[in-house]
C-alpha cells in the first residue's frame, strides 16, 4: 500500500471515528451537561458583575442625589447667590474632578458650572440624563461618559449635578471582558472534555460491538478485550466473554 492511500485510509479512519463520537448518547449526554455547566457559570459570573459594577453604580446614583439634596438645601436657604457662591466653590476646588456641576436659565444659558453647555440628550422620567463630557480646555479633545441628574429650581433654573463615570465604565468593561473569557474558557474546556470522555467510551463499545459481530459470523474464538480496569465495561465484557 502507497503512503499516500495509508493517509487516506487513517483519514476515513479518524472521521469515521469522529462521526460515531458525535452520534452517540454519551456525546449528547455530555453536551447537556455543558450546557448546564454553562448556565451555571454565566449565573454565577452574572452574580459577580451585578455586586461589583452595580455596587459601583449605585454609588455613583447615591453620591449624586446626597450632591443635589445639599445643593437644594443651601439654595432654600440662600437663595440664588448662595448656590452659585457654592458651586463657584467647588468647581474652583476641583476644577478637572469628576463632580459635574451646571446651573442654566430658562434660556439654557449658563450662569455658573464647570460645563460649557447643557448636554443635547433627554433626560428620563427620574432627570437622569447620561452624555460625552468632553475635557475642558482648547488642547482637551478626549471624552468621557458622565451621568447626572436634573433638578428644576424656581424661575425656571435648571441645575444639572453629576460624576463623570469614565472610571466606572472601564471597571465594567474589565469585568465583561473577565466574564466573557471566564466563560468561553470554561465551555470550550468542558466541550474538550466532554469529547475525550465520549470518544473513549465510544471506543470501548465499538470493541465490544465489532467482536459480537465477528462470533456472529462464526469466528467463536474472539474475545471481548478487557483492560483491566474493572469497571462496568469490563464486567460487561466479562459476562458477554
Amino acid at each position: 500500500m502507497t503512503p499516500p492511500r495509508l493517509a487516506l485510509g487513517a483519514w476515513t479512519h479518524l472521521r469515521s471515528g469522529a462521526a460515531r463520537t458525535l452520534r452517540s448518547s454519551t456525546f449528547r449526554l455530555a453536551l447537556l451537561y455543558v450546557v448546564l455547566l454553562g448556565a451555571s457559570v454565566a449565573i454565577l459570573l452574572g452574580f459577580i458583575y451585578w455586586s461589583t459594577a452595580g455596587y459601583m453604580d449605585r454609588q455613583t446614583t447615591a453620591t449624586i442625589q446626597a450632591e443635589i439634596r445639599g445643593l437644594a438645601e443651601q439654595y432654600r436657604r440662600l437663595g440664588l447667590v448662595g448656590l452659585t457662591a457654592l458651586i463657584s466653590e467647588r468647581v474652583a476646588r476641583d476644577p478637572v474632578g469628576s463632580s459635574v456641576y451646571l446651573l442654566v436659565d430658562d434660556g439654557l444659558e449658563r450662569v455658573v458650572g464647570n460645563l460649557d453647555r447643557w448636554p443635547s440628550e433627554t433626560p428620563d422620567a427620574q432627570g437622569w440624563i447620561s452624555f460625552r463630557l468632553r475635557e475642558r480646555g482648547p488642547d482637551r479633545a478626549e471624552e468621557h461618559a458622565a451621568r447626572a441628574q436634573v433638578f428644576a429650581l424656581r424661575g425656571g433654573l435648571r441645575l444639572l449635578v453629576g460624576r463623570d463615570v469614565r472610571d466606572l465604565e472601564a471597571t465594567r468593561a474589565l469585568i465583561l471582558d473577565a466574564l466573557t473569557w471566564g466563560l468561553a474558557i470554561t465551555a470550550a474546556l468542558a466541550l474538550l472534555g466532554s469529547w475525550l470522555m465520549s470518544a473513549g467510551l465510544v471506543r470501548r463499545l465499538e470493541a465490544i460491538n465489532q467482536t459480537s459481530r465477528d462470533i456472529m459470523e462464526g469466528d467463536l474464538a474472539r474475545r471481548i478485550p478487557l483492560n483491566g480496569s474493572g469497571d462496568d465495561f469490563d464486567a460487561l465484557a466479562a459476562n458477554l466473554n
